[in-house]
């Protein structure tokens, strides 16, 4: 597994996990691979490794969040290599506003966004999408996320939607625009599949778990917000 910000001996290892990404039952060569570790007490950090040099695509995606105590996302930082372009980010999120700035191939582009009061965040992995249970019992199912890599401009900016999503037993759809997420939990709320597709159906990419550790049982902490 690779790193932005390697993991440091203090940090205290909480849950782990792997994924197989497979198309019609077949391996597509996506792998995509992360720990969730403590420091003190106080914050969490979640490092997702998303490695797609073998599949089609042959993208390449790191995440490094930093979580309070309560689950809330306070930062995350990025790194994108595909489709001749490579892409670092830096998403700081306030109580009122997030502040994002991103470099694509050396040129800079900076956001800020107002936030309601409640509000998921997501990035784009199965992890990152499995932290949307943090808005399930919210009347306002606000979430902000970082579109997809498509053009230069556009890749990684940050847009809300309102979500629909439903829980039926250990099913977890997530529905907005013309897209479709479901997922499979585990008793902790981890995602432990995935299936992606849009409202159609047309196609369909599924991520299956092929490791998952829970060291200390420890609850998905986007399943609530504080």
């Amino acid at each position: 597994m690779r790193f932005i910000i390697k993991e440091q001996p203090y940090e205290k290892l909480l849950s782990a996990g792997q994924f197989r990404y497979e198309m019609d039952g077949r391996p597509t060569g996506a792998v995509e691979h992360w720990r969730l570790t403590e420091v003190d007490d106080d914050y969490r950090v979640l490092r997702v490794d998303l490695d797609a040099r073998a599949a089609e695509s042959g993208h390449s995606y790191l995440y490094h969040a930093v979580l309070n105590e309560n689950g809330r996302f306070e930062r995350l930082k990025y790194r994108f290599w595909g489709d001749e372009m490579e892409i670092t980010g830096d998403i700081v999120l306030n109580e009122t506003n997030i502040t994002a700035s991103r470099e694509v191939n050396g040129q800079s582009f900076d956001e800020t966004l107002d936030l309601p009061v409640l509000y998921g965040f997501w990035f784009p992995s199965t992890i990152g999408v499995g932290m949307l249970a943090a808005i399930l019992d919210c009347a306002e199912r606000t979430a902000v996320g970082l579109s997809a890599v498509s053009n230069q401009q556009s890749a990684f900016s940050l847009f809300t939607t309102k979500l629909d999503l439903a829980l039926t037993g250990d099913q977890l759809t997530v529905r907005w625009d013309n897209q479709k997420r479901e997922l499979w939990l585990d008793e902790h709320m981890w995602p432990v599949k995935m299936v992606r597709g849009g409202l159609s159906d047309d196609s369909r990419l599924t991520a299956v778990a092929t490791r998952h550790i829970n060291y200390q049982r420890i609850t998905n902490p986007g399943s609530k917000l504080g």
